[in-house]
C-alpha cells in the first residue's frame, strides 16, 4: 500500500509475526530502473517472506525489474492490475490492464523467462463495463496461459471514472461469491482473496472456499489483528507476546535507521494504532505526535510513550485488586488532580473526582448515537460536540447537516479506522444559561477538542468565553457579529491561530449591504430596532458607519427584554417620518414577535421593514403568517444561498438521510462545512500536531485555503487526508461557497443577497446579489 507498507512498517510487522507474507508498496518500473534502486528496493532480511508489488505495462521493463528483484533476494514479484488511481491510469497501467489481458499475459511471460522466483497478478473482479463474472474469468484463464497459476483478486470492480481510489475500495460492492466461484471452477490455479477483511477470525473464514487472504487497509489500522496469525494458520509462536514486547522488540531496527539518518516520525508513525482500544493508547499517540518530530527525537521518546502506557497499566491492576467494579463508574488513578488526565487514562467522559476518575453522566439535554456510552475510546473514537437549538427546526437542520458531515466521513474510514462521533447538544430551555452550561460540560467534561455552534453570536461569544480556557476549538456556521474577530485576538498565525472560527462571513461584509442598498433605494431616514447583544449592537454599529451621513439618518433602538421590544417598535415610528425600520435579532422568535407587533400599528402600513439573515428561514414564513399578510414592503439581506455542485451534493444526501428539503433551511450548508472542517483540523492535528487538541485542529484549518482544490464531500476525504500526511495543504470548495479564509483575521467571506418577501408570503424573492 502506498505510504504505508514501507520498510518501517514491515520491521514492525515482523516484531508481531513471522510467518505472513508481506508486500512492498507498488513501486513502478520507472522509479527501479532510473531512480536510485537501494533506495526503492533495499530491506533487511528478517523481513522476508517478501514480495516486490511492481506497477507497469511494458513486458521488457517489467522483466527486466523482475530480474532486479530476485537479486535483491525478494520471495516473489507482484504485478499489480488493480490499483485505481488516476496516475497509474494515465500511465496505462493499474486496473486499466484488465482491458487487455493479454498484454499482461506478455508481460508475465516476459518475467518468469527471466527469474526463477514465482510471478503473481492482482487485480479486480472488474473494471467499468468489464464488470461480468465471465470477463473476469477470460482475464484469468488469458493470463494463466502465460504460466501464471496465482492471483490475488480484490473483490470489487473498479470505477476508473468518476470515483476517487479512495471510494473505489469502499463504494463498489464486495462479491465475494465471484472469487469463490473462480477457485471452483479453476481449482488448479491458486486464488486468493482481498477487500473488506477487518479480523482474522474474518479471513481465517475465507480459507474454507480460497487459498489466501491478502489484508490491505486494516494491517495499518489494526496492526496486531495479526499477532494471532502464526500460531492460527502456521503452527508456530508469535514473535512477541505483548503490543509492549513488540515495540522492545522493533526498537533495534528503529535504533539502525536513526543512525542511518532515518526521522523518527517517519517510522513511529506505524505505529501510532498499535495499541487501539487499550487503556493508555490516548497517551501513546498523544506523547509520540508532540515528540517525534523533534530534529534530536530519538529512542527515548518511544521509552517515554511506553512508560505512559504503562502509568495507565498500573491504575488499571489497582482497580482490580480494590474490586472497584466498572458498573459504577469509579476508576482509581494514582491521585488524579485533573480531568485531562482521566481522559487520557480512560477515555472521552473521565473526570476526576476527589483524586479518583469516574466517568461522568451525559447531561440529559445531549444526546450520543446507538451503542456510544461513556466513557469513549479515543482509540476506537473521535468524539466532537456540537450545540444548537433543537426547537427551531432550522437550528434541528444545522445539528442534522453536522451530523450528516461526520457520518460520510466514517463511510470513508473515519480517521484512520476511528469513528467520528457527535455529543449533540440542545440548548432549547433557558437558552443562555444553557449554552455556557452545555459548553462546558462537552469541553471540560466529555472533553471534546471542538464544538460545531452555537447559532446566534451572542450565544457563540458566551460559549466560547467559557471553552477557551480548556481549549478547546468553536466553529458556528452562523455567528455574523464584527466583535466575534477581536474576541479571540485580531491577528492569528501559525503559533496562534485562533480557536473561534465560522463558516459564515463576518457582518462587516452584510452591514454595508444592507446600508448600500437603503442608499439605492433613495432612503435617507431610518430606525433601527435592534437586539442589545454582540450581534444585534454590532449590526446595526456597521449599518450606521456606512448609511449616515449626506442628509441620511438612522436612529439606534435598542431593547433587552419582550417589553423593550414592543417599546422601540413604536418607538421606531412614533415620529412619523421613519421610511424604513430595521430590525436585527438573531433569535428568530423575536423576529416574530416584532412582526406581529408592527402588525397592530397602522403607521407600518407606510413604512418598509427590512430583516436580517436569521429571518431567511422557512420557519418565518410559517410562525409570522398572519402578521406578513397585513404589513407591506419586507425585505432583508443575507448571506447568499449557497449553489453549485458541492451544495447540490449536500441537498441531495440531506433529503436521503432526513426526508426533507433543506433548501430553507438557513445556513444548513454551513454547519455541514463546519463540522467537515472540525474533521480537517483533526485530520491535520492528527497527522502533524499534539493529537487532537483545539490548538492543533484550528492549525489545520489554516491549511484549507491554499493548495489543491478540495470539494467538501466524502470524495474529497482522501485527498485531505493524503495532503495533511505530507505536511500540505488544500483549497476546500464547500457546501456553502468558497471559504477562503484571512490568514490574519481567521474570516472568511462571501456575496451577500437582497431579498423580499413574496406578495403571496410563501417565500423568499432575490432580488440582487452584491459583494
Amino acid at each position: 500500500m502506498m505510504a504505508i507498507t514501507d520498510r518501517h512498517y514491515r520491521a514492525l510487522m515482523r516484531s508481531i509475526t513471522r510467518q505472513t507474507l508481506l508486500y512492498t508498496e507498488m513501486i513502478t518500473t520507472g522509479a527501479i530502473l532510473r531512480g536510485v534502486q537501494d533506495r526503492q528496493l533495499a530491506f533487511d532480511a528478517f523481513e522476508r517472506p517478501l514480495a516486490l508489488q511492481l506497477g507497469g505495462d511494458d513486458p521488457a521493463a517489467l522483466a527486466e525489474c523482475a530480474r532486479i528483484a530476485e537479486d535483491y533476494g525478494y520471495d516473489e514479484v507482484d504485478l499489480n492490475v488493480g490499483c485505481p488511481s488516476a496516475r497509474v491510469q494515465t500511465g496505462a497501467f493499474g486496473v486499466v490492464l484488465m482491458r487487455d489481458p493479454e498484454r499482461v499475459a506478455d508481460a508475465v511471460a516476459a518475467m518468469r523467462a527471466v527469474t526463477t522466483i514465482p510471478v503473481t497478478v492482482k487485480h479486480r473482479i472488474g473494471v467499468d463495463e468489464l464488470d461480468r463474472y465471465e470477463d473476469m474469468l477470460r482475464f484469468v484463464e488469458v493470463v494463466a496461459e502465460s504460466g501464471c497459476d496465482r492471483f490475488i483478486v480484490h473483490a470489487r470492480k473498479a470505477w476508473t471514472q468518476g470515483l476517487s481510489p479512495k471510494d473505489n475500495r469502499t463504494v463498489p460492492p464486495l462479491r465475494y461469491a465471484d472469487v469463490h466461484r473462480l477457485k471452483a471452477e479453476l481449482p488448479h490455479l491458486a486464488v486468493e482473496i482481498n477487500g473488506g477483511f477487518r479480523s482474522l477470525d474474518a479471513s481465517i473464514e475465507q480459507l474454507e472456499h480460497v487459498d489466501g487472504v491478502m489484508i490491505g487497509r486494516a494491517a495499518d489500522d489494526d496492526p496486531w489483528m495479526f499477532h494471532d496469525a502464526d500460531e492460527r494458520i502456521f503452527e508456530s509462536s508469535p514473535p512477541t507476546a505483548t503490543r509492549m514486547e513488540t515495540i522492545e522488540d522493533w526498537l533495534p531496527y528503529v535504533a539502525r535507521r536513526l543512525e542511518a539518518g532515518q526521522p523518527l516520525h517517519r517510522m513511529t508513525r506505524h505505529a501510532l494504532n498499535l495499541f487501539s482500544g487499550q487503556p493508555g493508547a490516548r497517551r501513546w499517540r498523544r506523547h509520540l505526535s508532540e515528540n517525534v518530530h523533534a530534529p534530536d527525537a530519538g529512542l527515548e521518546v518511544v521509552r517515554e510513550a511506553l512508560a505512559r502506557m504503562q502509568s495507565v497499566a498500573v491504575a488499571l491492576v489497582a482497580m482490580m485488586l480494590l474490586g472497584t467494579g466498572c458498573s459504577a463508574g469509579v476508576f482509581p488513578y494514582d491521585d488524579c488532580t485533573s480531568n485531562e488526565q482521566c481522559r487520557d487514562a480512560f477515555g472521552y467522559g473521565s473526570v476526576c473526582t476527589e483524586g479518583l476518575c469516574e466517568t461522568v453522566t451525559l447531561d440529559p439535554r445531549c444526546t450520543l448515537p446507538d451503542g456510544v456510552t461513556l466513557p469513549a475510546d479515543p482509540g476506537a473514537q473521535v468524539v466532537l460536540g456540537s450545540l444548537f437549538d433543537r426547537s427551531t427546526a432550522s437550528h434541528l437542520a444545522r445539528e442534522q447537516s453536522a451530523a450528516l458531515a461526520l457520518s460520510q466521513a466514517n463511510s470513508e474510514n473515519g480517521l484512520g479506522g476511528r469513528t467520528f462521533t457527535l455529543a449533540a447538544c440542545t440548548n432549547e430551555t433557558d437558552g443562555d444559561a444553557a449554552t455556557v452550561e452545555l459548553a462546558r460540560h462537552l469541553a471540560d467534561e466529555i472533553g471534546v477538542p471542538a464544538i460545531v455552534g452555537p447559532s446566534s453570536s451572542a450565544r457563540t461569544s458566551s460559549a466560547f468565553v467559557e471553552v477557551e480556557p480548556f481549549g478547546t476549538l468553536l466553529i458556528s456556521p452562523s455567528a455574523t457579529s464584527p466583535g466575534l474577530t477581536a474576541l479571540d485576538g485580531a491577528e492569528h498565525s501559525d503559533d496562534d491561530p485562533g480557536l473561534l472560527w465560522r463558516t459564515a462571513g463576518p457582518d462587516t461584509i452584510q452591514g454595508p449591504a444592507i446600508a448600500q442598498a437603503m442608499i439605492d433605494r433613495g432612503t435617507t431616514r431610518v430606525a433601527a430596532v435592534h437586539r442589545s447583544d454582540t450581534y444585534g449592537d454590532g449590526l446595526a454599529e456597521v449599518v450606521a458607519e456606512a448609511f449616515v451621513g449626506g442628509g441620511r439618518t438612522l436612529a439606534l433602538l435598542p431593547f433587552d427584554s419582550e417589553a423593550g421590544l414592543i417599546d422601540q417598535t413604536v418607538n421606531a415610528v412614533s415620529s412619523g417620518d421613519t421610511e424604513e425600520v430595521l430590525f436585527i435579532s438573531s433569535d428568530l422568535a423575536e423576529v416574530v414577535a416584532f412582526l406581529n407587533a408592527a402588525a397592530t400599528l397602522p403607521a407600518f402600513a407606510t413604512v418598509d421593514i427590512v430583516l436580517t439573515d436569521s429571518a431567511r428561514n422557512q420557519d418565518l414564513l410559517d410562525d409570522a403568517e398572519d402578521a406578513i399578510d397585513s404589513l407591506g414592503t419586507i425585505r432583508g439581506t443575507s448571506p447568499a444561498l449557497p449553489t453549485g455542485p458541492v451544495y447540490d451534493s449536500f441537498r441531495a444526501a440531506y433529503s436521503v438521510a432526513y426526508d426533507e428539503d433543506v433548501t430553507e433551511r438557513s445556513f444548513t450548508a454551513h454547519a455541514f462545512d463546519a463540522a467537515w472542517l472540525a474533521a480537517y483540523g483533526a485530520a491535520w492535528a492528527d497527522a502533524q500536531e499534539d493529537g487532537l487538541s483545539g490548538l492543533g485542529m484550528a492549525r489545520g484549518l489554516r491549511q484549507v485555503s491554499d493548495g489543491a482544490t478540495v470539494e467538501i464531500r466524502a470524495s474529497g476525504w482522501d485527498g485531505v487526508l493524503a495532503a495533511f500526511a505530507t505536511d500540505g495543504s488544500v483549497d476546500v470548495q464547500g457546501a456553502s461557497g468558497e471559504l477562503d479564509y484571512d490568514p490574519i483575521t481567521g474570516e472568511t467571506s462571501g456575496p451577500i443577497e437582497l431579498w423580499v418577501i413574496a406578495e403571496d408570503g410563501d417565500s423568499f424573492v432575490v432580488t440582487d446579489r452584491v459583494r
